[in-house]
């Protein structure tokens, strides 16, 4: 049996309609529509909870806010999160995928974005990480690294190369890419 590969791409406060792909004639969004005209879009989807951290968490365990716990954006540190609760990378893994998450997280706090469970690589932002362009650090596994520069060619960068990787492999790959400059504010 031939099993899809998964690319699922996460953007801040980014509307289904501000993409050319939805109709909207004043944003060029030439890259979204492609992968939208060649792959599948979720044109009639909605989200459990308009924040950042439950809508998040929601979709990674299949939960409303009610049953995962998390209910407000993450900014306690004594906020478990998500925890060890199952999740979607969780079921993907058991079944043979690659699975890498890249970029924003935030199912946690921000003080523990450390691998979890179920992915085979791991590139989150570090301890809440904000800016756009400047000192950007971030979890590479369970090692900090910083590289300085914008945020979302680093995340992309990081994206390609994993892609690249599970491109020679038998197994099929389930990468989800977290962009946050679609979040205001717009600049830094």
């Amino acid at each position: 049996m031939n099993r899809p590969n998964i690319l699922l791409f996460l953007s801040d406060d980014h509307a289904g309609w501000s993409m050319g792909c939805a109709g909207n004639r004043e944003l060029r969004t030439p890259n979204l529509d492609h992968l939208a005209s060649t792959g599948v879009r979720f044109s009639n989807a909605y989200t459990p909870c308009p924040v950042c951290s439950p809508a998040r968490a929601s979709l990674w365990t299949g939960t409303y806010p009610s049953w995962h716990g998390v209910h407000d954006h993450l900014n306690d540190a004594g906020h478990p999160g998500i925890g060890d609760q199952p999740t979607l990378a969780d079921a993907l893994h058991r079944a043979g995928y690659h699975t890498a998450q890249i970029g924003k997280w935030h199912c946690h706090t921000s003080e523990d974005n450390h691998p979890r469970a179920g992915f085979d690589y791991w590139f989150s932002h570090y301890a809440g990480t904000r800016s756009r362009f400047g000192e950007q650090p971030f979890w590479e596994g369970a090692r900090r690294v910083e590289f300085h520069g914008y945020q979302a060619p680093i995340i992309t960068d990081k994206a390609v190369a994993f892609l690249q990787r599970a491109a020679g492999e038998e197994r099929p790959f389930f990468c989800t890419v977290g962009y946050t400059d679609t979040h205001r504010p717009f600049k830094d």
